[in-house]
């Protein structure tokens, strides 16, 4: 198991948002948490925290404004740690990625548990294209009782090598599936372009260590990638790290 440590923020009677920042040896990633009560409005938030509210925003659903703006505020956290502006307007690329200053590089990820309450995570860093995927636990048995949905983002030989797994792994389909996300962030971030869950492949999983190897079909001088779980008190969060060579 790998050491971490949180610095935690609760939320307050009249603010909704929590902040955690962790620790694992020289990584951080900033966690971003919302439990909005029904009447409250999300936009003031936004005006609250000096986070830009793009058009496309104002005109989406509550949900999508509420899982937006806790990945802002997470990126936010996350620039003010390596003394970026945190004003810096983050816009997004051609494939949805986050634009991030030209001397980072980073990644962000939320799950909702529903339209006002959930987390987000972010993490920047100045050496390396970076990954993340954070996934609520009580997500587990949609994964688990459903092979179809397996099938869509699991080989055949996968299921076949997870199987050994899972008496031991409530969490194992999910941790795959979060590790998966991570890795398609990290190699667009890099190369420009978008694996699908198929092009990626599960080859090793040591859950002493809580590290998985992945064998990549298409990405360029990445043939297997490295991917890190931990589980948080209600998520799990998976994290890959690509050189910049």
């Amino acid at each position: 198991m790998q050491n971490m440590n949180l610095n935690k923020k609760r939320y307050t009677r009249n603010q909704p948002v929590s902040y955690e920042k962790i620790q694992i040896h020289q990584l951080e990633f900033h966690k971003t948490s919302i439990q909005l009560d029904h009447g409250r409005n999300i936009i003031d938030l936004y005006d609250e925290f000096n986070i830009h509210l793009p058009e496309k925003i104002i005109n989406s659903c509550f949900k999508r404004q509420n899982e937006y703006f806790i990945g802002r505020l997470a990126a936010q956290y996350a620039l003010k740690s390596l003394n970026q502006k945190y004003d810096f307007i983050l816009k997004n690329g051609k494939y949805g990625e986050p634009i991030w200053p030209e001397s980072c590089c980073g990644s962000i990820s939320h799950s909702m548990c529903c339209a006002n309450k959930g987390v987000a995570i972010a993490s920047l860093n100045q050496a390396q294209f970076v990954g993340i995927d954070i996934e609520l636990k009580s997500n587990h048995s949609v994964l688990n009782d459903d092979k179809n949905i397996l099938n869509q983002f699991l080989s055949s030989f996968e299921i076949k090598y997870l199987d050994k797994f899972l008496k031991s792994n409530l969490y194992l389909y999910l941790i795959i599936f979060s590790a998966k996300e991570s890795i398609i962030k990290a190699i667009c971030s890099k190369f420009k372009f978008v694996l699908s869950f198929k092009e990626i492949e599960i080859i090793s999983m040591n859950t002493t260590t809580q590290q998985m190897i992945f064998n990549l079909k298409k990405a360029q001088n990445h043939n297997e990638v490295t991917v890190n779980y931990i589980f948080l008190d209600n998520e799990i969060l998976t994290y890959v790290f690509l050189s910049k060579n």
